[in-house]
C-alpha cells in the first residue's frame, strides 16, 4: 500500500506533535495567540482535536497538525478575534488582491516572528497564517 492511500491512526496523529515538529507548532501556536502559556493550552487541545479526526492520509499529517493548532488558537482567542474583526469592518481595503506570500516571505516570517508578532494584532496574525502561510502550503505541494 502506497503511503498516499493509508489513513493515520491515532498514535501518527499523536507523534505528529512530537519530535520536530512540536517545536514547530508550538511556535506557530505563540505567534498565534500572543502568549506563551496560552500556546501550550492549544498544543494539548490541538493534539486532542486532530486524534478526532479518521480520515487524514500519513502524508498529510503535518497539514493537519498545522490546522489544528490554528483551530485550536482560534477557539482559544474567539473572543478577541470578534472584538478585533467588528473594528475592522469599519474600514475597506485599498488593494483589491492579496497576492500570496514568496517562500522568502514565509523564511523571513519565520526567521523574524517575534518582531512580525509585536507589531501585528492576533487577528492580523491569525489572517496572515491563514491567507498568507497555509495557502501558500497548499498551493505549493509537491
Amino acid at each position: 500500500m502506497k503511503i498516499y492511500s493509508q489513513r493515520a491512526t491515532r498514535g501518527d496523529m499523536r507523534r505528529a506533535f512530537a519530535g520536530d515538529r512540536k517545536e514547530e507548532l508550538r511556535q506557530l501556536a505563540a505567534f498565534l495567540t500572543g502568549n506563551k502559556e496560552l500556546a501550550k493550552t492549544c498544543m494539548i487541545n490541538a493534539c486532542a482535536l486532530a486524534v478526532t479526526y479518521n480520515q487524514v492520509f500519513l502524508d498529510w499529517l503535518d497539514h493537519w497538525a498545522r490546522r489544528a493548532t490554528i483551530i485550536s488558537a482560534a477557539r482559544l482567542s474567539q473572543a478577541q478575534i470578534t472584538q478585533l474583526g467588528a473594528s475592522y469592518e469599519q474600514y475597506s481595503c485599498p488593494h483589491s488582491q492579496h497576492p500570496l506570500l514568496t517562500l522568502e516571505e514565509i523564511e523571513l516570517l519565520t526567521t523574524e516572528r517575534d518582531i512580525v508578532a509585536s507589531r501585528l494584532d492576533l487577528l492580523c496574525r491569525f489572517a496572515l497564517v491563514m491567507y498568507g502561510v497555509e495557502n501558500i502550503r497548499r498551493h505549493r505541494r509537491p
